[in-house]
């Protein structure tokens, strides 16, 4: 959650730059665990404690998504619904034990943040995410 929110809260010039850097969490495992995430969620469906401490993250990751595309000149109710659909999608991708590779990912990165943005990202913006995700994976 720490870092979800973080990326969230970081400064971005554009919007897309924003999506972009809460991406970073779902490319570098040090960032975000899909693992642990997901068997906190499969716990959390037998222990009422779990389920409370979850329900908890996932809304402090939400409102953290929220916040960012309100600094970005979001109206609340957009903001919210864009923050929901971006967080659960990847944990449904987990979820669902998607296995993609990156490679099969990455060359949809632009449709994917015109679809979480509504707007176009620029060749910069996908050659940076790109960057990032190569030099990530090679460590």
């Amino acid at each position: 959650t720490r870092f979800i929110v973080e990326r969230a809260e970081r400064p971005s010039a554009t919007v897309i730059r924003g999506v972009m850097s809460i991406f970073e969490c779902w490319v570098d495992e040090k960032l975000f665990d899909p693992r642990l995430d997901f068997a906190i969620r499969a716990w959390a469906r037998r222990s009422p404690a779990t389920r409370r401490a979850l329900d908890e993250a996932d809304e402090e990751r939400v409102n953290a998504i929220r916040g960012m595309f309100m600094r970005h000149g979001y109206e609340e109710e957009d903001a919210f619904v864009r923050a929901r659909v971006l967080h659960f999608m990847q944990i449904g991708y987990y979820s669902l034990e998607l296995d993609e590779p990156m490679s099969s990912r990455l060359p949809h990165v632009a449709a994917y943040l015109r679809s979480f943005t509504g707007q176009e990202p620029s060749a910069g913006d996908v050659e940076d995410f790109s960057r990032y995700v190569e030099e990530t994976i090679s460590r």
